[in-house]
């Protein structure tokens, strides 16, 4: 196909082309790219295009808005992503880029964010069509809107204590296939207050707890396929610990590449997680939407033994960067019912997880190699391994590939 383009104006903020595309088999393709600056902060393109189709004896589009703005009054930040398109196949068949061409979704937003300080203010407007197994089944997911307050972790007056908040005001409109649909609103709130106990300087203790509430305007009814008309709302305690230490390091003065001092840490690490009771009555009736819904019980540790390799150019203003870590790691369960090693036919369990390892190096800021493994204490045998390698060759652009195993030791 060719590709001829038709600049009518260019200025320094305002510029429009457009073209026409012709394909072989009576495709014939027309469209328009709007591109404007009209301050300093501000842009944005406006893409066009239609498509007749000989086959179908129609006409296919598409349409495309990206616009930002970063200088609004106060420092607030506004964006808007938006496209739409005739048809499923659409970009199937027209579109040259391969992310296009393959997705399975389309998404549009338009967020106004400001942030002062600690403080997060957002809002949120957006619509996600994600295509099902069938061309004509989608789930439709629209946000109408929502709008996020979060609140980075600060010290309370003099006090030891550090408060970190999380809360979203949501109003949703689903439609899921063979499934339920309808309109409702949530309402979430996560507050988490930490103590950093002081004891050592090379030991790091602190202690985090919270209730998360979030309250639905609507619930689902045991099949989950349809709303009920019935508020509900969820309640469960969240708490957690974290120690780090005690912490070994030693430097070395050692020239290998643009490198010329490195810096040797190791260090043990236990985190502790608890999340309340949460039953599947109640969880059945929660409707799907985010990361938010669907939530469990836990009461688990982690132990890891870390090893971190710095290294820092031989210069004045050199800036250190990670060279080698390496991770061995195991969970364990606190709750019987939820072991993490479990038999095929679920007779023989332990609550203590695989072991991990995890190997990353960095010879150069541009390369990155990562394996991965873990290995089943309960029949003795690799449960899986994987091998990650990329390599960024310019500013944003890197091509990574990864292979992976899976196997049952027993």
């Amino acid at each position: 196909r060719d590709l001829h383009s038709f600049p009518t104006r260019r200025s320094s903020d305002l510029d429009t082309t457009f073209h026409l595309d012709t394909y072989t088999k009576g495709f014939l393709a027309v469209g328009n790219e709007l591109r404007y600056a009209p301050t300093a902060g501000t842009k944005g393109d406006l893409i066009g295009q239609s498509v007749y189709d000989p086959e179908t004896r129609s006409w296919r589009w598409k349409v495309e808005l990206n616009h930002t703005t970063n200088d609004l009054p106060h420092g607030m930040r506004a964006v808007v992503q938006y496209q739409n398109f005739s048809d499923f196949n659409f970009f199937r068949d027209f579109e040259r880029d391969f992310d296009t061409n393959t997705q399975r979704f389309i998404d549009s937003r338009a967020f106004l964010t400001g942030n002062w300080g600690p403080h997060l203010v957002n809002l949120l407007l957006e619509d996600r069509e994600t295509f099902a197994n069938q061309v004509n089944d989608t789930i439709l997911q629209r946000r109408l809107p929502e709008l996020q307050y979060r609140l980075r972790s600060t010290q309370i007056a003099k006090s030891p204590f550090y408060l970190e908040l999380a809360s979203t005001a949501s109003y949703f409109d689903v439609s899921k296939p063979n499934s339920y649909q309808g309109q409702y609103g949530r309402f979430d709130l996560f507050p988490q207050l930490t103590l950093p106990v002081k004891t050592f300087p090379w030991l790091n203790l602190s202690l985090t707890g919270g209730e998360r509430l979030t309250w639905y305007g609507d619930t689902l009814n045991q099949t989950q396929t349809a709303f009920t008309g019935n508020s509900l709302t969820r309640t469960f305690p969240f708490g957690s610990a974290q120690i780090i230490g005690p912490s070994f390091s030693r430097i070395f003065n050692l020239h290998l590449g643009d490198l010329g001092k490195f810096k040797h840490i190791i260090e043990p690490r236990f985190t502790y997680t608890y999340q309340g009771d949460i039953s599947n009555e109640v969880q059945q009736q929660v409707p799907r939407f985010d990361e938010i819904d669907p939530q469990r019980s836990a009461n688990s540790g982690r132990v890891a033994l870390d090893n971190r390799l710095l290294g820092k150019p031989d210069t004045e203003n050199g800036v250190a960067r990670e060279v080698l870590f390496f991770e061995l790691a195991r969970n364990y369960s606190f709750d019987k019912t939820r072991p993490l090693q479990t038999s095929i036919n679920g007779l023989v369990t332990t609550s203590a997880g695989p072991l991990e390892a995890l190997l990353r190096f960095n010879p150069t800021q541009k390369i990155s190699l990562t394996v991965t493994a873990s290995y089943d204490t309960l029949f003795r045998g690799i449960s899986a391994t994987g091998l990650t390698g990329s390599w960024g060759f310019g500013p944003g652009d890197s091509v990574s590939a990864t292979w992976y195993t899976s196997a049952l030791p027993e």
